[in-house]
């Protein structure tokens, strides 16, 4: 902005230092303000803790790429987003910059340090699901955090994870000693009781006899690749020692 003259009107006579100290102080509000809401994220999203499809709820606030952005009503994202991603696969809720809507996605995000926020390119990414083998469910909806705080694994997906279980890939009468891989599917991680799932080994092992494998226990499709943190020994083939393991990959 250029004067002619060394005053501007604004009311009053004003003099144009005046201004430019309204205009640079302006201007520094604006930097703290960016510099306060950098990675803002307060967003929510309507059937959370269910499998239908999500609405983000007005009254989201959030920051994208270093602008804040405000949802006014709420807002679903695109569906053909979601009939793009293939059956069986995580993917995520994406505010698009482009276009200035919320997507659907299975492009996995990364965390970004200069932004404070899981980004792909200048895509923010804010919550992670599942679509199911039928291809209609939205689940194990979570939201993602921050790198550096402990961030909710409601589907074991994320390297690091621990789950108390078993596995099918155990050898009968051969000792297995810590460190020994296997496939998340082939764990079987839990035992119906009374009064819903236990998470229990019944005394160390898992039990195959009289079939209460196939009809007590449940096995929660992990993915990925896990190893074992302690030394089993399946001495039968009824028997599926109990082992905690870890996801590596």
């Amino acid at each position: 902005m250029s004067f002619s003259s060394s005053t501007v009107t604004i009311g009053q006579s004003t003099k144009k230092s005046d201004y430019d100290r309204l205009l640079d102080n302006t201007q520094y509000n604006k930097t703290e303000l960016a510099k306060a809401s950098k990675g803002k994220a307060e967003i929510t999203i309507s059937n959370y803790d269910n499998s239908s499809s999500p609405v983000i709820q007005a009254g989201s606030i959030f920051d994208n790429n270093g602008v804040l952005i405000d949802v006014i009503s709420n807002a679903t994202p695109n569906v053909a987003g979601y009939t793009a991603v293939s059956v069986s696969t995580a993917f995520y809720i994406y505010w698009d910059e482009s276009g200035g809507v919320f997507i659907y996605s299975a492009a996995a995000p990364t965390w970004s340090d200069i932004l404070q926020g899981w980004y792909n390119g200048n895509d923010r990414a804010f919550f992670s699901m599942y679509k199911d083998s039928g291809g209609t469910l939205y689940e194990a909806k979570a939201k993602l955090e921050q790198e550096n705080k402990i961030r909710q694994v409601s589907d074991y997906g994320e390297v690091g994870s621990l789950v108390m279980g078993s596995s099918t890939e155990f050898t009968l009468n051969t000792i297995h000693d810590p460190g020994k891989t296997v496939t998340g599917g082939s764990i079987v991680v839990s035992t119906y009781t009374s009064g819903g799932i236990n998470l229990s080994c019944e005394g160390g092992s898992i039990y195959y006899g009289t079939s209460i494998l196939s009809t007590r226990s449940v096995s929660l499709g992990l993915v990925g690749t896990w190893i074992t943190l302690a030394r089993v020994r399946q001495s039968s083939s009824s028997v599926y020692p109990g082992c905690l393991f870890q996801r590596i990959s």
